[in-house]
């Protein structure tokens, strides 16, 4: 069973109450009712209603278990409950729906985009948002400004979010992709296999059929092109040093597009924590920042490394080594994840565990699936279909009870299902 449910539902959808004939409650009017800090939600003396959990000051309201509309902490109602649909966005802006008409409000109930008939994929920043109209019987992708003015019409086949004010696009049925500042104007023309934008190493990477082009985030002018060559996993660079293959063989360049280190080794990983893998016939290794050996290659497998750590296997078998070549455990297991907040899953044939990043078993290898939540909240464990939730000492926080759970958010709250019922715990499990 997955553990990821959609943030939006966690932050602002509340305890559905029955659905019951009452009065109507006018914009601006209070609801009556009790704030309740621990759980950081009103509970409203009319039973017919509900509130989500604050965020920024307001939360949803929910009528009769269908009608939303937003409640701030004074409990004064600043849109009455008439929509049929309210998710938060970036930009403190709100996607409202009623019936097929979708718009945008902020969250002082002021119309941002007028409802009309149109889909809205999601705004994507730098008052921009991506919009979608039926053309000929397929759905096209378009952008609009806060106002609801056009600024790209419904042309193209797909939109993703900005960055650094531009964002990817694709035209030809997802064939060709391209690249467009905010305003619309193409930067680079809808001809690449694919477009990646990577904040972290400042570089847009664009794909042809025959060789990879490396531009400048800022000013998408082009850095290098690699004919012939294979780059591995951009999403995974921290530093200007980038993994690439040619004739059948793997090493480094820089970002002047200089060997750093010689194509010769069967397969890499990505440098991370100043360390990365390497393969050479059939073993793995560990190379420093240099491209000198620090472990020679004398493992079945070896991952990149995450935390400092990476999983290394011998024998079908997992456990974990530093970056300095130390092991930390003993290939105890059939399967390691990467490390998370300084915790990593481990598993033996179906049955989950979790260790720390001494080797330390802090959950046993007996549960159906683990999930570490963010620190300081707690830990989400599945067990027959069930849910509970232990703390990072080992210790259950909640038995064995819930249908469904979230992990905790920020506020030290969370979203649980039992029993078909809907309601938030705290992290005491109250």
């Amino acid at each position: 069973m997955k553990f990821i449910v959609s943030m939006t539902f966690l932050l602002f959808a509340g305890c559905v109450a029955d659905a019951q004939t009452t009065n109507v409650i006018d914009k601006k009017q209070k609801l009556a009712g009790n704030y309740n800090p621990a759980l950081n939600i009103i509970q409203p003396a009319d039973k017919n209603y509900a509130t989500g959990i604050f965020k920024n000051g307001v939360a949803i309201l929910i009528k009769n278990g269908n009608k939303l509309g937003l409640i701030d902490k004074r409990k004064v109602i600043i849109v009455d409950p008439e929509y049929d649909y309210i998710a938060s966005s970036c930009d403190g802006l709100m996607s409202v729906r009623k019936g097929d008409l979708e718009g945008y409000i902020d969250t002082l109930g002021k119309i941002i985009v007028p409802l009309q008939k149109a889909s809205f994929n999601d705004v994507i920043g730098n008052g921009r948002i991506v919009f979608s109209s039926v053309v000929t019987g397929n759905k096209k992708y378009g952008i609009m400004d806060y106002k609801g003015n056009v600024i790209v019409s419904p042309s193209y086949d797909y939109i993703s979010p900005f960055t650094e004010i531009k964002t990817v696009f694709s035209n030809g049925d997802f064939n060709s992709y391209g690249l467009m500042d905010m305003n619309g104007q193409e930067l680079l023309p809808c001809k690449y296999r694919s477009v990646q934008i990577f904040n972290k190493s400042g570089l847009v990477t664009a794909h042809t059929k025959d060789s990879v082009e490396l531009r400048d985030i800022r000013t998408v002018g082009l850095v290098l092109q690699l004919s012939g060559w294979e780059l591995k996993n951009p999403s995974l660079w921290d530093s200007k040093i980038i993994a690439i293959r040619k004739n059948g063989k793997w090493g480094f360049v820089n970002n002047e597009g200089k060997e750093y280190i010689p194509c010769v080794y069967d397969d890499v990983s990505e440098y991370n924590s100043g360390v990365a893998s390497f393969k050479m016939d059939g073993q793995w290794g560990i190379m420093n920042i240099k491209g000198e050996p620090i472990v020679s290659p004398q493992y079945d497998g070896l991952t990149y490394f995450s935390e400092g750590l990476a999983v290394y296997s011998k024998s079908k078998k997992s456990g974990i080594i530093n970056v300095k070549g130390e092991i930390i455990t003993k290939p105890l297991y059939d399967y390691i994840a990467p490390f998370k907040n300084g915790y990593a899953k481990v598993k033996n044939g179906s049955k989950c565990g979790l260790i720390d990043k001494t080797g330390k078993l802090v959950l046993p290898v007996q549960f159906s699936d683990i999930s570490v939540g963010e620190p300081g909240t707690a830990i989400l464990v599945e067990q027959n279909n069930k849910f509970a939730f232990v703390n990072f000492a080992g210790k259950f926080i909640t038995p064995f009870t819930y249908d469904m759970a979230l992990h905790f958010d920020s506020t030290g709250i969370t979203f649980v299902r039992k029993d078909g019922k809907h309601f938030f715990v705290n992290i005491a499990g109250e």
